[in-house]
C-alpha cells in the first residue's frame, strides 16, 4: 500500500469512527434516560478514546457499546 492509500483509508475510518461514536451516542442516551445525555455521551467518547491506537476498528463501536452499557448498568 502506498502512503496515500493508507492514509485515505484512515480517514475513512476516522469518519466512520466519527459517525459511529455519534449514533451510539444518542441510542444510549435514549436508552438510558435516567443518566443525564452528557455523562452518557462523555462515557461514549471516553470509550472510543481508549481504542484510538487500535490497528484495527472494525470492532471498536461494539466494544464501547457493551463496556458503556456495563458501566450505565452498575456491573
Amino acid at each position: 500500500m502506498t502512503d496515500q492509500t493508507e492514509s485515505t483509508i484512515d480517514a475513512l475510518t476516522s469518519e466512520g469512527l466519527d459517525a459511529h461514536k455519534h449514533q451510539l451516542g444518542e441510542r444510549l442516551a435514549g436508552a438510558y434516560q435516567d443518566v443525564p445525555e452528557q455523562q452518557v455521551r462523555a462515557r461514549v467518547n471516553a470509550g472510543f478514546e481508549r481504542f484510538e491506537d487500535a490497528k484495527v476498528h472494525a470492532f471498536v463501536p461494539i466494544l464501547v457499546e457493551r463496556r458503556v452499557r456495563a458501566e450505565l448498568d452498575g456491573a
